[in-house]
């Protein structure tokens, strides 16, 4: 499992970061928060599955936003 964060442009209420979390509903993402006032999402997800950059094109393919930044929370990665 990998934790990964995204920081997004483009959300301007919470109704966005409730359409983002529900596009994110898919095989793969364990778990994942996105917050309207931090403009992030925060995605934990099986590498073997999906990639950072598959969830970042998903969300770069909604309309309105654009992930600007990842970064990737080593401490949740190591293999168990």
């Amino acid at each position: 499992m990998k934790t990964c964060e995204f920081k997004i442009e483009g959300m301007t209420c919470n109704h966005c970061a409730l359409s983002i979390e529900e596009k994110l509903n898919i095989d793969g993402i364990k778990n994942k928060t996105v917050c309207f006032s931090k403009s992030n999402a925060i995605v934990t997800f099986d590498e073997k599955v999906i990639s950072e950059n598959e969830i970042s094109n998903i969300i770069d393919n909604m309309e309105n936003y654009k992930v600007i930044e990842k970064s990737i929370n080593f401490l949740n990665s190591f293999k168990r």
